[in-house]
């Protein structure tokens, strides 16, 4: 199998970490970005000496930056995400991070000729009793007024605009 050279964003998170372990494991070459809002280094301390590992300490919101941390990438996998709305005093961070980023991502995918694997949520199924939820399911969400669902319709519009782009 050939291998590529694969950006992950949020690699400095838990899922972001065990792809990048993964990934590394099969011998390919990771770009990785991350904010360290929420990721922490010691998750990929130990990748730091690969030669086949490169981190990029940028956010996903940063076009310019991250089309050049894409250069030669032939898979942008998206985990980044502003998820931690209940802490927050707004809702404006997770839902403009999660669409700038994306929107981002998906830009500079298109400027190298990658492909993307954007990594959504369960939580763009919102309140729905119908479980197991199908993608094809309805989306129920509660009041437009709680801020609990702005990191579920933030994904949820991520993944329209990826569709979208496609």
């Amino acid at each position: 199998m050939k291998k590529r050279k694969i950006l992950v964003t949020g690699v400095c998170g838990l899922i972001g970490s065990h792809l990048l372990d993964q990934l590394l494991e099969r011998g390919e070459e990771v770009v990785g970005v991350d904010n360290l809002s929420f990721g922490k280094m010691s998750h990929i301390q130990r990748h730091l000496s690969d030669k086949k590992f490169k981190f990029v300490k940028l956010d996903v919101t940063q076009e310019a930056r991250l089309k050049v941390a894409a250069k030669d990438v032939s898979v942008i996998c998206h985990l980044a995400a502003v998820k931690k709305v209940a802490e927050a005093d707004s809702a404006l961070p997770t839902l403009m991070g999660n669409v700038l980023g994306t929107e981002s991502v998906l830009k500079a995918a298109r400027a190298v000729k990658a492909k993307v694997v954007l990594g959504s949520t369960s939580d763009v199924y919102g309140a729905s009793p119908d479980i197991p939820f199908k993608e094809e399911g309805n989306c129920v969400v509660g009041s437009s007024t709680a801020k609990r669902w702005a990191y579920a319709v933030s994904k949820l519009f991520c993944e329209h605009l990826a569709l979208s782009y496609h």
